[in-house]
């Protein structure tokens, strides 16, 4: 069938019945001559496109108003957005599933994708360079629905995203990549910066083993404590230990500690008792070596011309205070 054009102003369709319009070819719609809408013989439907690919594809802006104002926002003059606007704050669902009752841990409720075609016609598949996915914490009840916002990234290298940075539902920022962090590359830098990120979090407890160097010995533990907390490369410890050992021989040793320094590191420590000191020795600082997961207690000789550790013993709330930078 030929197209063919009516100079219509109004078609009014009254009564009964379901009215229709048959044709086997595309339905146009013109105003002042310029193709406005198609209807496609296969049904889909064509706004600015004779060449519909979906059910509704509509080239241009889209401007979905429930309010009584007609002026455009001065903002929204370029092509290609979607502007959804109330006389309120306007909601928009992606609803996963119809009468879905069941929403399990882990399952994913919908996602924003951001693509381009692979093709330069446009008809290739969608190459996704980041996503905005709501993921279900936990199962779901009609009560219980937390659910976490997850930002996929794309590397580059890869062909799809994959999870980057997470928002948990208790309002966390959780990161997905080993490595990955804070980026603080806008700030001013000193001379010698030699990173901006901030890649880690930790804090914990351990237990420092109270041994000597050279025979390890049994020890009875009063109280053994020891915490750290990690921010980045850099380590804090700190350790309380009070009890008696039997058996020890060598340098007192407090092993077992949960990193191990990138190089040497000195810390603080006090005693109520940890018994005399060698006579040409004025004080002992806690050491641990670079590469080494262990703790000694050194003091610089007082003419100077080396350093003594402290021998194993009984020690009374000993407290040590200790930092350092791990690889």
């Amino acid at each position: 069938m030929a197209e063919k054009s009516f100079g219509l102003k109004q078609i009014n369709m009254i009564g009964v019945g379901t009215p229709a319009i048959e044709s086997s070819s595309d339905l146009i719609f013109s105003t002042n001559g310029s193709e406005r809408l198609r209807i496609e013989s296969d049904g889909n439907i064509g706004i600015g496109t004779d060449n519909a690919r979906t059910e509704l594809d509509v080239r241009g802006d889209i401007w979905i108003n429930r309010s009584s104002a007609d002026g455009q926002p001065a903002h929204f003059s370029n092509p290609t957005q979607l502007l959804i606007q109330h006389t309120s704050a306007p909601n928009v669902y992606l609803i996963h599933g119809q009468y879905k009752t069941t929403i399990i841990s882990g399952e994913r409720l919908g996602a924003i994708n951001f693509a381009s075609n692979a093709e330069s016609s446009g008809n290739g598949t969608p190459v996704v360079g980041a996503s905005i996915v709501c993921e279900a914490q936990q199962s779901w009840t009609s009560s219980f629905n937390p659910g976490e916002l997850i930002f996929r990234t794309n590397s580059g290298s890869s062909s799809s995203p994959s999870d980057a940075v997470g928002i948990t539902s208790e309002g966390n920022i959780k990161f997905y990549r080993s490595g990955a962090g804070i980026d603080f590359s806008a700030t001013a830098d000193a001379s010698g910066k030699t990173s901006e990120l901030l890649d880690d979090y930790e804090e914990g407890t351990f237990d420092p083993i109270y041994r000597g160097g050279t025979t390890d010995g049994t020890p009875t533990y009063v109280t053994r404590v020891g915490r750290y907390v990690k921010i980045g490369q850099l380590v804090h410890l700190t350790i309380i230990v009070s009890g008696s050992i039997t058996g020890a021989s060598g340098q007192l040793e407090f092993g077992g500690m949960p990193f191990t320094p990138a190089e040497d590191a000195v810390g603080t420590f006090q005693a109520n008792n940890a018994g005399s000191y060698a006579s040409n020795v004025g004080q002992y600082s806690a050491y641990i070596g670079s590469g080494t997961n262990y703790m000694t207690f050194r003091g610089t000789k007082t003419d100077g011309t080396s350093h003594d550790n402290l021998s194993v013993r009984n020690v009374t709330y000993l407290r040590v205070s200790i930092s350092f930078r791990v690889s």
